[in-house]
């Protein structure tokens, strides 16, 4: 289009990819795209009958997405993202602090300017039931459903369950009263078999099966989710307070509000990365919470 010829393909299980029967010629370059990221190489010419290796030294530069992270009480997505070498991001407190007041920040409508994804991390307290009493509730529902209608993700982490359920009511049925966010922090402390419903993502995991490690009692328990919400991961044999054992559990879901084109997604997961997490590749939680990242 527009005197560009623009070729396409799919990487396997591994990441490779390749191209084939290419013209010959300049300017060729090669883009990679996941979710909202996206990578760019250099030019590339190509010769007949060439065959063209692209090595480590030449491996495509990550284009982040605009990145808008709230901090929170117990988890810290931002040190996975620096992990994974994502670093120009916007930080702010999940929580009133003194320099600015996080729920008027939700409340105004140019905090989602040139953003792409929100962050809201795991919090004792993201403030939803002061916005209630403020009044700012219909607000920063509309606010953020108009930034997922618009193309943009939201990813909510655990206890962040509350700011979910004030945004999108109808998306997940939490363990407990919906209204009460407290009675969904049922989870006990405990290593959990999962098992990942959703083909690409297990792909991207390189598992369709794992355990992982809940560190703390009080994680927030779904009891299920609406047709339009799919469960990526599902926890099987979780034991919560009062009844024991529950079984088929979903842990992570992806909920898609909207079915106008370019519209964006909303992950909720009940795990996150402890504070204390070593950050490597051969860390399952890591490996988990970097494969929501990349499906945002």
């Amino acid at each position: 289009q527009n005197g560009i010829t623009l070729v396409a393909t799919r990487t396997d299980d591994n990441g490779a990819y390749h191209f084939e029967d290419l013209v010959p010629g300049d300017g060729y370059e090669i883009y990679i795209s996941q979710g909202s990221f996206e990578w760019s190489s250099q030019m590339i010419t190509l010769t007949a009958g060439q065959t063209y290796t692209i090595d480590d030294r030449e491996c495509p530069e990550l284009v982040s997405p605009r990145i808008l992270v709230f901090t929170g009480t117990y988890d810290r997505i931002e040190r996975v993202l620096d992990f994974l070498g994502i670093t120009d991001l916007q930080i702010e407190p999940g929580y009133d602090d003194a320099e600015r007041d996080y729920l008027d920040m939700l409340v105004d409508p140019d905090t989602y300017i040139d953003v792409d994804i929100v962050f809201f991390n795991c919090s004792n307290d993201l403030g939803s039931e002061e916005a209630w009493a403020r009044g700012d509730d219909e607000v920063i529902r509309e606010n953020l459903q108009q930034f997922v209608r618009d193309g943009g993700s939201l990813y909510f982490s655990d206890w962040a369950s509350e700011l979910m359920e004030m945004v999108f009511p109808n998306a997940i049925d939490w363990s407990g009263d919906d209204r009460n966010p407290y009675e969904a922090h049922d989870g006990r402390a405990q290593n959990a078999f999962v098992t990942v419903e959703d083909d690409d993502f297990a792909r991207r995991f390189g598992e369709d099966s794992t355990y992982i490690e809940f560190e703390t009692d009080g994680f927030s328990l779904i009891e299920d989710v609406a047709d339009e919400t799919e469960v990526i991961i599902q926890g099987h044999d979780l034991e919560i307070y009062g009844s024991g054992m529950v079984v088929d559990r979903p842990i992570v879901v992806g909920h898609k509000p909207f079915s106008t084109p370019n519209s964006g997604i909303v992950y909720y997961t009940s795990i996150h990365v402890e504070n204390d997490t070593a950050y490597n590749i051969d860390n399952i939680m890591t490996r988990l919470v970097s494969s929501i990242v990349f499906s945002l």
